[in-house]
C-alpha cells in the first residue's frame, strides 16, 4: 500500500524528492497529490483526499515553514489518525514544530527515511512491490508499534 505524502503544494518539489527515494531505493510507492484546487469544489477535494488517505496504509507529512499557511495539512493528518493509519513528520521546516506533531515520529534526514523504509517493509499492512522484501520478517502489526519502533530508532 502506498504512503500518503501530505504536503502543501508550494512543497510539491520537496514531496517529490521524498517520493522518488523511497520508489527508488526502497521501491515504496507513493500518493501525491497533483491537482488543481480551483478546478474542484471543496467538497470533491475532501472525498478524494479521504478515499487516497484510505487507500494508504502510512500518512507521511512534509512540515517546511510553508505549511503554517495550510489548512489541508492537519487536516489530512487527523483523518490519517482517525483511520490508524502509521503517521510521521519530515521535517524540513525552520520553526519550532507544534507538540502534537511530537505524537509520531519526526525524520530529518536521508537516513531517518532510511530507517522509516525498513520498517514499513516490517509493517504487516504494507505490500511489497518486489521478491527483496517479501522476504522481510513481518513482525509490526499496529501504528503504536510502527510509531514507537521508528521513534526508537531516530532517537526520540
Amino acid at each position: 500500500m502506498p504512503v500518503f505524502i501530505s504536503h502543501r503544494t508550494a512543497d510539491d518539489d520537496k514531496a517529490q524528492i521524498i517520493a522518488n527515494h523511497l520508489f527508488n531505493q526502497h521501491r515504496i510507492k507513493c500518493y501525491l497529490d497533483h491537482f488543481d484546487p480551483h478546478a474542484y469544489t471543496t467538497r470533491r477535494i475532501t472525498d478524494l483526499l479521504m478515499k487516497k488517505i484510505h487507500d494508504c496504509t502510512h500518512l507521511m507529512a512534509l512540515i517546511t515553514d510553508s505549511t503554517t499557511g495550510s489548512w489541508w495539512v492537519p487536516f489530512e493528518i487527523g483523518v490519517a489518525r482517525e483511520s490508524d493509519r502509521r503517521i510521521s513528520s519530515f521535517d524540513k521546516s525552520t520553526i519550532k514544530l507544534p507538540e502534537y506533531l511530537t505524537e509520531w515520529p519526526v525524520l530529518n534526514s536521508q537516513r531517518d527515511l532510511d530507517e522509516f523504509a525498513e520498517l514499513y517493509h516490517k509493517d504487516k499492512t504494507a505490500k511489497p512491490i518486489i521478491e527483496k522484501y517479501s522476504s522481510y520478517q513481518r513482525t509490526i502489526s499496529t501504528a503504536d508499534e510502527f510509531h514507537s519502533q521508528l521513534k526508537a530508532k531516530l532517537r526520540m
